[in-house]
């Protein structure tokens, strides 16, 4: 019965990789825009969301139309009135472009009206939001520190967040 119950759960931990990995790439060519302004009809049809968010690029982000193409743009269900609206990219190099356009603005401290971030898993979520103090402690030292995934890497480390430590932890390729 141990037998059993053991490949079970190694059955289960693959399909869950599986399953993370699939869900990864599905949504690697989605943003999320989030505080787009919703007029005082709160049943915004989608045609109106993707020309709020054509207006919003062209003119905040100083991308021409055929720089921002995208397959659809909806706004994602909620009770807040002011729900994020997601986009889906025709094509990776227009995600980059307006995610890039974006981080370049607000680096330079223009005024946005709205905010742009990646569609990203929840697990990948949830490690970020964990791991953010000390990103923000690391990069006020003045060190290189991004976010790879559900990974944090300052100078060239990776860390996870461990649960049990309920801390950072430097890990190995091999850990992982």
């Amino acid at each position: 019965m141990t037998e059993k119950l053991n490949v079970v759960e190694s059955n289960l931990a693959a399909s869950s990789k599986k399953q993370e990995h699939i869900e990864k790439n599905i949504k690697k060519q989605n943003l999320k825009v989030f505080h787009l302004l919703v007029d005082d009809d709160k049943h915004e049809t989608q045609t109106e969301t993707e020309t709020k968010i054509i207006d919003a690029v062209n003119n905040q982000l100083v991308l021409s139309e055929d720089e921002n193409s995208f397959d659809f743009a909806y706004r994602l269900p909620g009770k807040s009135v002011q729900r994020p609206v997601l986009i889906k990219c025709t094509y990776m190099k227009t995600r980059e472009r307006i995610l890039s356009a974006f981080r370049a603005k607000r680096k330079a401290g223009a005024e946005l009206t709205f905010r742009v971030g990646e569609d990203l898993p929840e697990y990948v979520m949830k490690s970020r939001s964990k791991l953010y103090a000390f990103f923000k402690e690391c990069i006020d030292q003045g060190k290189n520190a991004f976010f790879r995934s559900d990974q944090l890497v300052v100078d060239g480390v990776k860390y996870i967040y461990d649960d049990t430590t309920k801390q950072p932890i430097a890990v190995n390729d091999n850990d992982i």
